[in-house]
């Protein structure tokens, strides 16, 4: 209460805004627009029922110090067990993890692990490893962040996924980088850990097909731009880094602009959303 002693409450406005969101939540502070965005759009957590997508949660080992390597600690004769392993880490668009999961033989030894220690014997999400899809770190210090999984991985509990049918996944990752879904994000639980369930209830308007292909270049174009700076930031090459990152900041603020455009917010609402916290960490932190 404290910290909303500036704010003047109005019960008919709280209710408005629980009403409009899945999971009836009070927004302290929402702006007499939050609600429509909501309202008007259709929900994650609804395309997912309807089979176009599914938000999965990732694998829990019980003992991530012994299934977990870094591939340069592997030796040769031990690699051809192990698989790459997503363990998030908060990086945008892309990254290849260099963490690698003791698979042999085909997961049995982490499932004996995990029954041992009382967990159950089937592996959470494993229906989608090894799959194409997006994941962000859900605990988001830095503001919350999606890039896609690394290639052929197992993803951890704390690189929890999103694996699209219909909907393109780079159109799906740009929403998810856009600062309209920050800031959503950040008014669903203003805490650093984002779970499975706020995603779930985040609006998503389908997209025409002008706007899906326009949505799908700028994603693809971020990707390569976070590959080449990968490159760059391990060669030391800064002057090229800092060229990249302005342009990925160049790419980031069309996508933000055509997601406005989609959504309908208005130019009021943009300017609280471009200055929010969340959305500014977001912004600051690409690698």
């Amino acid at each position: 209460m404290e910290l909303l002693k500036e704010i003047e409450l109005q019960e008919s406005g709280l209710l408005a805004v629980a009403q409009a969101i899945p999971g009836f939540p009070f927004i302290f502070d929402a702006p007499p627009e939050l609600p429509s965005l909501f309202s008007k759009f259709t929900s994650l957590g609804k395309l997912e029922k309807q089979g176009e997508l599914s938000i999965v949660n990732g694998l829990f080992t019980c003992n991530n110090k012994l299934f977990v390597k870094s591939k340069e600690e592997l030796h040769s004769d031990e690699a051809p067990h192990y698989v790459p392993y997503d363990k998030g880490g908060g990086r945008k668009w892309y990254y290849e993890t260099p963490l690698r999961l003791n698979w042999h033989p085909n997961g049995e030894a982490i499932r004996a692990y995990r029954a041992g220690r009382g967990q159950s014997r089937s592996l959470p999400g494993e229906a989608f490893y090894f799959q194409d899809g997006i994941t962000y770190s859900y605990i988001g210090t830095s503001g919350f962040t999606a890039r896609l999984l690394s290639a052929g991985a197992v993803f951890d509990i704390a690189s929890s996924a999103i694996f699209t049918r219909t909907i393109d996944k780079l159109t799906l990752l740009a929403y998810l980088n856009s600062a309209t879904a920050i800031y959503l994000l950040a008014k669903l639980n203003p805490t650093i850990n984002f779970q499975i369930g706020d995603l779930r209830r985040l609006p998503f308007k389908l997209p025409t097909d002008a706007l899906d292909t326009s949505l799908q270049a700028q994603a693809a174009a971020c990707i390569e731009l976070m590959k080449e700076a990968s490159y760059c930031s391990a060669s030391g090459n800064l002057p090229r880094l800092q060229k990249i990152l302005q342009e990925e900041a160049r790419q980031q603020a069309e996508i933000d602009r055509l997601i406005f455009e989609h959504m309908s917010v208005g130019n009021a609402l943009r300017r609280e959303i471009l200055e929010n916290d969340w959305v500014l960490s977001a912004r600051a932190k690409v690698l």
